[in-house]
Order: C-alpha cells, then structure tokens, then sequence
C-alpha cells in the first residue's frame, strides 16, 4: 500500500489520537499484512452483527416498538462525541453554519460506516449522499428486510432523528429544514 494512501486514511485520526498511538497502529498493520480496507470491513461486519444482536435482544425483552425507541437513543447517545470529534477534526467553530453542520453529519455517518459525500453547499441550501455503507451493504446481505423488516425499520428510524439530534445539538434545528430518503439529504435555511 502507498505511504501516501496510508497517511491520507489517517489524517483525521492525527487529531483525535496520540502520534505515538497511530505510530503503534500503522506498526500492528504492517506485521498482520492486511490493509486499510480491510481492518475497517472487518470492523464494520462485527459491528453489524453485534448492532443485530442487540436490536433482536432488546426486540425480545421489549417488543417491537420499545426497541424501536431503545435502539435509536443508544446510537443517539454518541452526538456529544460526534460534535467534539467533528469539530477537532474538521476545526468547526460555534455557531455552526450550513457548511460546518454538513461536516458534522458527514462525520456521524462516516462513524457509521457510511461515506458520506457533500455535492452542493450555496445559497442556504446543502446536498448530499450516503454514496456507500459498509453497514448498510452487510446488514443487507447477512439480514435481507424481509427476513427482519423491523431491524431495517430501526436502522431508517435512528438515521432520521441522526440529522434531527445533530441540529439540535448545534442549536441549528430552528433554523433549518431538511430531508432525508433513501440515500440524498438535503438541507436548506429558513
């Protein structure tokens, strides 16, 4: 792998963790002779089946819609970390205008193992796209919807209120609008 390449995937993670800390990483990696990539799909299944296994737990002690709402104020709790991280990560400043609170969601999602790509940012108005999920793509395959709609139907539920809760936190939620299907987010001003 390129040196080049490595240290653009770890550039965010500069201000978030040690020197010394990423200088043991970059070490663990070269002696296992994986990738990157790699690690972070490898990542990304075992959080996947440990986030199933936690929605079918809470499913079965709770029923459906007590789940539902468990489910989504688990992940909903990692706003406080997304906003610090994003803002040492991005150098946010409060108050958070449009284009910094685009940062920051795109930050929550990539944490999420979404990226996350901002395509337009000009006159009051934001667009994006979860253009790839490492979550997404594997929850597909190892849960299809029809086998468990409702996982599918939490995971839809807790990205929803992401974007609310994000605004909300950066006290942006009275002044903008936005929505959010499929895969496109828009956000615009009032």
């Amino acid at each position: 792998m390129p040196e080049r390449l490595v240290e653009e995937e770890l550039d965010p993670a500069r201000k978030l963790w040690p020197e010394d800390w990423l200088n043991r990483f970059r070490e663990a990696i070269k002696q296992c002779d994986i990738s990157y990539k790699e690690i972070a799909s490898g990542y990304m299944k075992t959080l996947c089946v440990y986030d199933y296994s936690y929605f079918r737990m809470l499913r079965k002690h709770f029923g459906d819609q007590k789940a539902l709402k468990m489910y989504s104020e688990t992940w909903l709790g990692n706003i406080p970390d997304y906003v610090d991280q994003a803002k040492q990560v991005y150098g946010l400043q409060d108050p958070m205008d449009l284009s910094g609170f685009g940062y920051l969601v795109k930050y929550a999602f990539n944490q999420q193992g979404c990226r996350f790509d901002i395509t337009e940012c000009r006159g009051g108005r934001l667009v994006a796209y979860i253009t790839n999920c490492i979550l997404t793509e594997y929850r597909s395959q190892r849960f299809p919807p029809e086998g468990d709609a409702m996982y599918q139907k939490s995971v839809l539920q807790m990205h929803n209120a992401l974007i609310g809760k994000l605004a909300e936190a950066t006290k942006l939620a009275e002044r903008i609008d936005y929505t959010f299907e499929e895969a496109k987010l828009v956000i615009s001003l009032r």
